[in-house]
């Protein structure tokens, strides 16, 4: 191999990483969602929701679809029952759901202790349940709260 080919391969080996850090490329990566997946789930007793979640979770990777991204596009995939249970239980959660700040939130989570005859696996579930009902925080934003 001569020094030009060598050049020439070390340049094109560069080439596409220097393109993945353009702006045009960081915002594909936030807009990728699930438009063009395959899989549906319709919530008929038929249907595998094993098979539709390992689908889905599979996807996701390969593309590197946000969390974020995910959870709102999640409805383009289901049909039927299970589209009518999505959007019912959103409307529920708006309607009725837990409308607590997160310092009240936190003040009931610590305010609380595991009863002698409670079983431990019940005390953190009720935890967890309090702690999924606070706003999504990123790391960052924790971090500028404690300073």
């Amino acid at each position: 191999m001569t020094d030009e080919q060598l050049q020439t391969l070390i340049a094109n080996i560069r080439a596409p990483i220097q393109n993945a850090n353009s702006p045009d490329l960081t915002f594909q990566q936030n807009s990728r969602n699930f438009s063009k997946c395959f899989s549906r789930f319709s919530g008929n007793k038929t249907e595998d929701c094993d098979a539709f979640i390992d689908a889905i979770t599979v996807y996701k990777d390969c593309l590197n679809i946000t969390d974020e991204n995910a959870i709102k596009g999640l409805s383009m995939l289901l049909d039927g029952h299970s589209a009518t249970w999505w959007h019912a239980l959103k409307s529920l959660r708006h309607a009725f759901g837990y409308n607590k700040p997160p310092y009240q939130i936190f003040r009931e989570l610590f305010s609380k202790e595991q009863g002698d005859k409670e079983p431990t696996d019940i005390f953190v579930a009720n935890a967890r349940s309090l702690l999924s009902r606070l706003p999504v925080y990123s790391e960052l934003h924790e971090v500028h709260k404690l300073f």
